[in-house]
């Protein structure tokens, strides 16, 4: 996958956006960064302090192919992940969020509504 560093990561900055996908299932997958905000000011009923020493909050738009072409693509595109432990945040000086804890105490930060949304 081109655009990769030296650690394995794809650098994502507002605007950027990522496409996997292959000759014979065509766009698999697409994701476009909107915007990044440190520190946001949370306003969910159950906001706590950052546990890792900042929120961060993305507005992303995810593009995924229908349930049929996934299925019939298999794994090709094994390190592609929505989920909590698909993430990485690592910083200027290389160092990666420890163990799979890039949530921290960011799920009370916003409001449920103010998350991720359906279409």
């Amino acid at each position: 996958m081109a655009g990769l560093t030296d650690r394995g990561t794809i650098p994502m900055v507002p605007g950027s956006s990522i496409t996997t996908s292959t000759p014979e299932h065509g766009e698999l997958a697409s994701m476009m960064v909107h915007s990044i905000e440190v520190d946001p000011v949370c306003t969910g009923p159950y906001a706590r302090p950052p546990k890792n020493g900042h929120f961060v909050v993305m507005d992303v738009s995810v593009k995924v192919a229908p349930q049929s072409t996934l299925s019939a693509a298999g794994n090709y595109y094994p390190s592609v992940s929505l989920r909590q432990g698909g993430f990485r945040a690592v910083d200027n000086d290389g160092n990666v969020t420890p163990g799979n804890d890039i949530i921290g105490n960011g799920y009370g930060c916003l409001p449920e509504e103010d998350t991720a949304l359906d279409p």
